[in-house]
C-alpha cells in the first residue's frame, strides 16, 4: 500500500506545476487559480486535469474551464457549459 501512495502523491502534484497565477472574472463567476494550482470557482476547488505541458482543464460545478499557457507565460482561460455555453474569463486587474 505504501508503495501506492507515494507515485500516486507525485503524479497529482505534476498535473498543476506550471499554471501561472491568474484572477478573472466570466458568467460561470470568479476564477483563482494559484501559482502551481489548484483552480478555483467562485471559492470551490475544481479537478484539474493536465492535457499537456501548455494546457489544461478544471472541471467542477457544471463548468469546464480551459486554460492554455502562453509561450509568454501567461494565461488565456475561457469556460465551456452546458446546452454550449461558451465564453472567455476576463483577467480582473491586479
Amino acid at each position: 500500500m505504501k508503495k501506492l501512495i507515494l507515485p500516486l502523491g507525485l503524479v497529482s502534484g505534476l498535473a498543476n506545476a506550471a499554471l501561472p497565477l491568474f484572477n478573472g472574472h466570466g458568467a460561470p463567476g470568479d476564477v483563482h487559480i494559484d501559482n502551481g494550482g489548484p483552480v478555483f470557482l467562485n471559492g470551490k476547488q475544481m479537478v484539474l486535469k493536465k492535457v499537456n505541458d501548455n494546457f489544461y482543464e478544471a472541471h467542477g460545478q457544471g463548468v469546464v474551464l480551459s486554460i492554455a499557457v502562453m509561450p509568454d507565460g501567461s494565461p488565456s482561460v475561457s469556460w465551456t457549459g452546458k446546452h454550449r455555453a461558451h465564453g472567455e474569463i476576463i483577467p480582473t486587474e491586479k
